[in-house]
């Protein structure tokens, strides 16, 4: 008779509050009647005939966090378990067909893009293998799980300075509830045979801070629970090896790993690592990872929300015929907008065919056809900033020290899209905006960095990027509970 068990790695993507921690959960055997299809909330059971001899988890936080689990299990028994049905769940607030990949809801104060409802990039790259030979997986239906424990939020409001916060009464709220989506596997595991059982996904990283906060990084935090794993055998692993690599986060700014003992977590540069044996499952704390990522990821991703040139009119003063500004809005590095310099500096004036919510801009210095016409022309270093007539401060290229020695000494770095995030050329910039709509912006060069040859004035690109507050909030409501 094939006996079914079902063995659950749990953890959560919350959508919403991303000040709950994305929790992630070891192996878990549960009854197999809790289906895949059926129940969403399976009953645990213990499985005494499988022990696991040795567990590596692998964690590589970033913007996404990879998680690689591999077991080596061994069937103590002597009997087969066949068709064993293994799997783990995606969790998640806010959910139904009407809010899958649903529009975003944020802006520079929300901690998430992805704010509710289920969205194809939570997780990626699943893989599952079985002494190295890959298996075949699948996703389950979206299922209600529970109304999980909320944090402890007030409804924030405008505060002194005006900065807007989203009213939202939790106690009643339709987004209290929690949905999961299940990704499983089948393996078997014969009388008294050792195997390894491997598990890989990438999970969306989930903030304490502004993911569209353009010159900021994110707070982040990733809760690992190891104690689901108690249900193997005796509820202990022989061996037990973690090992983080802090690659991927803001070096400088350190990262704070807790429910490890500290007597056995060793570091050696951004790589961390803690071997331990004979370890129960049953006493173990959640391991805790506090660090920082940059907030916007990587610039493919950004230029999702790019708005496109079509939206908008560019013209500026004293442009040159063949370097015209419409060269600041076609997406190439090797065209720049090319002006000479008068009694006065120039003006560049954007004017968007509708009232338009931005979330900001990222202004891309100097002309970067090659190394020569990058530092044969003069860049930019001040800009004022003009917003439907009204004053909105400057622009400073030499802001940091990083940016400042680059320019005194003249150096060049080639621009690609992939390098965009954090190069001294690309400024970007968003402190003004909020939810009003905006018509004209004006940009004055008041200051230039001085090229080797030209008497001019670069820019390659003006890229904004859309403000994606929806219209009308009043529509999310109680009314919308699927």
């Amino acid at each position: 008779m094939k006996k079914k068990l079902l063995f659950r790695t749990i953890f959560w993507v919350v959508a919403l509050f991303s000040y709950s921690p994305s929790v992630f959960g070891n192996g878990d055997p549960v009854m197999w009647y809790s289906s895949l299809i059926g129940s969403s909330n399976p009953v645990s059971r213990e499985i005494t005939d499988i022990q696991i001899l040795r567990e590596e988890l692998y964690i590589r936080p970033g913007k996404y966090s990879q998680v690689v689990v591999r077991y080596l299990l061994y069937n103590s028994s002597d009997k087969d378990y066949t068709d064993i049905d293994y799997g783990f769940p995606v969790d998640y607030l806010g959910g139904g067909k009407e809010h899958e990949n649903s529009a975003p809801i944020s802006d520079e104060t929300s901690e998430s893009k992805y704010v509710f409802g289920w969205h194809d990039d939570y997780i990626r790259n699943i893989a599952f293998s079985l002494n190295g030979k890959a298996l075949s997986w699948k996703p389950s239906e979206e299922a209600i799980y529970q109304e999980p424990p909320l944090p402890d939020r007030k409804n924030y409001q405008a505060d002194e300075d005006g900065q807007f916060w989203y009213d939202l009464d939790v106690s009643d709220h339709w987004m209290r509830i929690t949905y999961r989506r299940w990704f499983y596997t089948r393996f078997s595991v014969k009388k008294g045979e050792t195997v390894t059982l491997e598990v890989r996904y990438a999970l969306r990283n989930q903030s304490k801070g502004p993911v569209y906060d353009f010159n900021a990084a994110c707070d982040n935090e990733l809760v690992y629970d190891l104690s689901p794993a108690s249900h193997w055998g005796d509820g202990t692993a022989r061996e037990l090896l973690v090992r983080i690599d802090a690659s991927d986060i803001i070096q400088d700014r350190g990262m704070s790993i807790t429910g490890l003992p500290e007597s056995s977590l060793k570091q050696d540069g951004a790589n961390y690592s803690c071997l331990m044996k004979d370890f129960a499952f049953r006493n173990a704390e959640p391991i805790r990872l506090c660090y920082d990522v940059f907030a916007l990821g990587d610039a493919l991703e950004l230029l999702h929300h790019r708005i496109p040139a079509d939206e908008y009119e560019i013209t500026s003063e004293k442009e040159l015929a063949d370097y015209p500004a419409s060269n600041l809005s076609d997406l190439n590095f090797s065209t720049a907008w090319v002006a000479t310099i008068g009694d006065e500096y120039n003006k560049i004036c954007i004017r968007f065919r509708e009232p338009t919510r931005i979330a900001g801009f990222a202004l891309v210095n100097g002309y970067h056809k090659s190394q020569s016409a990058y530092l044969n022309n003069n860049r930019v270093s001040e800009v004022d900033m003009t917003i439907d007539g009204e004053s909105s401060g400057s622009i400073y290229f030499y802001e940091t020290v990083a940016r400042k020695t680059y320019y005194d000494n003249n150096d060049y770095e080639p621009l690609y899209f992939g390098n965009m995030i954090g190069h001294p050329d690309v400024y970007y910039y968003h402190r003004v905006f909020n939810r009003e709509k905006v018509k004209k912006i004006e940009l004055e060069i008041t200051r230039i960095h001085p090229g080797a040859k030209y008497n001019d004035i670069c820019l390659s690109e003006i890229i904004f990027f859309r403000d994606i507050w929806p219209d009308d909030l009043d529509k999310i409501s109680d009314a919308d509970e699927p």
